[in-house]
């Protein structure tokens, strides 16, 4: 499963600013009527372009990923 993840994550730099990238389980549809998406929520990761410098943001993206799953 994580290959299949990994080599369908769209690159960190693809992606255009306030991007929203959703991900549900298998067999969940991706609807907020659907039973077993009550009580969710979401994550909201924003970090300051002053503080970027020097970090390696498509690693940091990929392990973020991944450890959702």
């Amino acid at each position: 499963m994580w290959n299949s993840v990994y080599n369908h994550m769209p690159e960190l730099l693809s992606l255009v600013p306030n991007t929203d990238f959703l991900m549900f389980k298998a067999r969940i549809k991706p609807e907020w009527e659907d039973k077993e998406n009550r009580g969710g929520g979401k994550w909201v990761l924003t970090i300051p372009k002053e503080e970027i410098s020097g970090v390696n943001l498509q690693n940091i993206w990929e392990k973020l990923v991944i450890f959702i799953f």
